[in-house]
């Protein structure tokens, strides 16, 4: 299925849902991963609590001038108002340059702190 076939299924309310189920999900593994070290694992409430206050930057293709827009004010704005995580996109032309950074930290041991949040 084409890009485009997919951005044309997933429209309305379905592809809100969507976005941001994926954003929260993300957040939560990443937050999940860097308390791995702990015993016990977080609730969904602590994640929650712990994600209030974050940015995460989402590592995206910016071609599609709609999707940005989309991207950048519903879906922004809604995980701001439900979660309190500001949402920055990072628009991306070659994707090959974000894996190449993200490979340079986990060989630096980075684990961390790094530059993308999300892809």
């Amino acid at each position: 299925m084409t890009a485009l076939k997919l951005m044309n299924f997933y429209s309305g309310p379905k592809r809100q849902r969507c976005c941001v189920a994926i954003l929260l999900l993300s957040l939560a593994l990443s937050i999940c991963w860097a308390s791995s070290a702990a015993a016990e694992p977080l609730s969904w409430d602590d994640v929650l609590k712990r994600a209030r206050g974050q940015t995460v930057d989402w590592f995206m293709w910016g071609g599609f001038p709609s999707t940005n827009a989309y991207v950048n004010g519903f879906v922004a704005s809604r995980v701001s108002e439900l979660y309190g995580v500001t949402l920055r996109q990072v628009p991306v032309t070659d994707i090959a340059e974000v894996i190449s950074k993200l490979l340079v930290e986990k060989q630096a041991g980075k684990t961390t702190g790094g530059q993308a949040d999300l892809l």
